[in-house]
């Protein structure tokens, strides 16, 4: 019944192109629909400089020799977040200063698996290079601590957090599936790999990680992507 009235509206907003698709196979004409993606405000999330950078890892009690990939959202299993806990074991092997930040929590429902996260990093002896922080206030301050952000998921509508990662001037590591192609732009301001695909994952990582200077090309493309296409005046 819910959708029988839906579909009776003058209008439609789709926030990506992976949902206008879902739109149009549910029947709703082309004609009443308009794409329109959510908006970061490119004002707050912003790049760090080198000094705000220090400053917020000092904050946060990270050192500021580590290597920091960042992950925020929900703590679900439709974010890949089980297999970039099997590949960051092998990161750290590769890498041995490397951090991971997981920021977010599982919440309620089913796909909630915050507590098999932490299982598996408390088995793997993983607690110096793995930090949750359950649900918080100052998300920035973690996309300003990180040298690189890792989206492992398996489907979205959109990707929030991968635009707000790449105003504040982060290289992505994301995976190539629809709910985030309008986001990000592969080889340029970010390196796409097949969902679940844990090879192509580690990779990606392990050379972001150590090749700064593609890390901050990749970050500054991301910026300037997110202020042409998602700051809330373009929107």
């Amino acid at each position: 019944i819910r959708n029988r009235l839906f579909k009776k509206a003058a209008g439609f907003i789709a926030i990506s192109g992976a949902v206008r698709d879902e739109l149009l196979e549910s029947g709703i004409p082309a004609d009443r629909l308009h794409t329109i993606p959510n908006s970061v405000d490119v004002d707050f999330y912003h790049p760090a400089n080198g000094d705000e950078k220090q400053l917020t890892r000092s904050r946060l009690g990270i050192n500021k020799h580590r290597k920091v990939a960042v992950f925020t959202g929900r703590l679900v299993t439709t974010k890949g977040l089980p297999m970039l806990m099997q590949v960051w074991k092998r990161v750290v092997q590769s890498v041995p200063d490397a951090l991971l930040l997981v920021v977010g929590s599982g919440g309620v429902g089913i796909q909630n698996c915050e507590a098999q996260l932490r299982s598996y990093v408390h088995q793997n002896g993983l607690e110096d290079s793995v930090r949750f922080t359950g649900s918080v206030e100052n998300i920035r301050d973690y996309l300003h601590a990180a040298d690189l952000f890792v989206f492992p998921s398996r489907k979205e509508s959109f990707g929030i957090s991968v635009a707000e990662a790449m105003a504040c001037g982060l290289p992505v590591a994301a995976s190539d599936i629809p709910g985030l192609s309008d986001v990000v732009v592969p080889g340029v301001t970010a390196h796409v790999f097949p969902p679940n695909n844990a090879d192509a994952l580690y990779q990606i990582v392990y050379s972001l990680l150590n090749d700064e200077a593609l890390r901050e090309k990749m970050g500054a493309a991301g910026r300037q992507r997110a202020e042409k296409h998602f700051a809330e005046s373009a929107i």
